[in-house]
């Protein structure tokens, strides 16, 4: 819990300070999960929503933060897996619309069965790349949560709208 409420003060320190310089920029998006490794063997395909913030350091060099909600089914119908990613990162711009990005941060995963239910929170690394058109942001990427000695793997494909 003490990591969530340190990133989420980090998410509202970055979002203020962005929002004096009137240079932030944002989108909302829909994601595409597909899940990877030995996650995929009880996991099947997860969508999902996210907003992702854009701030710009240089031309070519944008910090990002994200916030989302994925739910993912799973392979039997007796269970689901849901992740709210929060993720701090970067975006070095190709000059040809092309970018690479980078992120890290902390993933709040619950699983549900007809038993109950379970939460935690757990460290998270996306790398990936994607390209830039007009108002659109097409993106994929591979999304990994680190779990007890393991992680759960999937393959991002998202697609936002920028508002600003």
């Amino acid at each position: 819990m003490k990591k969530i409420v340190l990133f989420a003060v980090m998410i509202i320190a970055a979002v203020s300070f962005a929002q004096e310089s009137k240079q932030v920029s944002w989108d909302g998006g829909v994601e595409l999960a597909l899940p990877m490794g030995d996650f995929a063997d009880v996991a099947g395909m997860g969508i999902g929503i996210s907003g992702k913030l854009y701030y710009p350091v240089k031309p070519e060099i944008d910090i990002t933060g994200r916030l989302g909600y994925i739910y993912i089914s799973g392979e039997d119908d007796d269970w689901s897996f849901s992740e709210i990613p929060f993720m701090f990162g970067g975006r070095y711009k190709f000059p040809n619309k092309f970018y690479g990005l980078l992120e890290m941060g902390f993933t709040v995963i619950t699983v549900n069965w007809d038993g109950g239910d379970a939460d935690e929170t757990e460290l998270t690394f996306a790398f990936g790349g994607g390209y830039m058109h007009e108002k659109f942001d097409f993106s994929a990427f591979i999304n990994s949560v680190q779990t007890d000695g393991d992680s759960s793997n999937h393959f991002g494909i998202r697609v936002g709208y920028k508002f600003m």
